[in-house]
């Protein structure tokens, strides 16, 4: 009965450690995808903040210049002076 549990507990020794060593790369390397993806992601969200902005300011511009033009044909018109 005692040889057995020697086994026993020899066999979860040696389980242990070869599942601490695989354990070990797989954690490295789940931190690592974790970080680049996270960091990806960040970058795409960046990008696309900067792609609305650059279409809400070429909208702004357009308007701005029609205002500008309005402007300038009303200073022009006899009939509003």
């Amino acid at each position: 009965m005692n040889h057995n549990y020697f086994k026993s507990k020899l066999f979860l020794k040696f389980t242990g450690s070869y599942l601490l060593i695989l354990l070990i790369p797989l954690v490295l390397v789940i931190v690592f995808i974790y970080r680049n993806a996270t960091d990806n992601l960040q970058k795409e969200i960046e990008n696309s903040h900067f792609n609305q902005l650059t279409q809400i300011k070429t909208v702004v511009d357009g308007r701005m210049d029609d205002l500008r033009d309005m402007a300038s044909r009303m200073s022009y018109d006899d009939r509003l002076a």
